[in-house]
């Protein structure tokens, strides 16, 4: 933000402006079609307003088509499409971190794979690598959960399907362990 702080302010609050449209269609619990409509009534003209924006500080010579801010620029105007899909296109988001954080789950999965000694322990990273992945996505401690799956793991073996990530804590609350 420091070398181009107005423009970098200005991007941001464009896009907060977004972000809040989201949220009032989270809060207001839209349906996808009730969503759709929401972001292009709401968020789609800024959208339009800052790729108006980026063009003309491109044509205005001011600012240098190889720096930061000129590749930024460009990178908006070229994928503008997607980037405003969530305006066009029902059930789209306006962010792609899901995505993102599988693809670098799998990326690191590909790395570790490489300092494994046995097959057998490629196998026990991989699982573990799907635990701590599917403890992330249902908001559980996935150094609790490992733990307590440790701890009570003849019980697990007898009967595992009440020891899944998103379960574990109601089976020890019923003292089921």
């Amino acid at each position: 933000m420091s070398n181009y702080p107005e423009d970098v302010e200005y991007v941001v609050d464009c896009y907060a402006g977004i972000w809040q449209n989201d949220t009032v269609t989270k809060t207001e619990q839209m349906t996808a079609s009730e969503r759709l409509a929401y972001h292009a009534d709401n968020s789609l003209p800024i959208m339009h307003t800052l790729k108006t924006w980026c063009e003309a500080k491109l044509q205005d010579n001011k600012t240098e088509e190889n720096s930061g801010l000129g590749k930024a620029i460009h990178y908006f105007l070229k994928h503008f499409d997607g980037l405003a899909a969530f305006c066009r296109m029902k059930g789209a988001t306006l962010d792609n971190n899901l995505a993102e954080m599988v693809i670098k789950l799998i990326v690191r999965g590909r790395k570790n794979a490489h300092f494994y000694k046995t097959l057998a322990g490629a196998h026990v990273g991989d699982v573990i690598t799907s635990l701590i992945a599917t403890c992330e996505l249902n908001g559980i401690n996935c150094f609790d959960y490992l733990v307590t799956l440790q701890q009570h793991r003849r019980t697990i073996a007898r009967e595992p399907e009440r020891w899944l990530p998103w379960n574990y804590q109601e089976t020890l609350e019923k003292g089921q362990a």
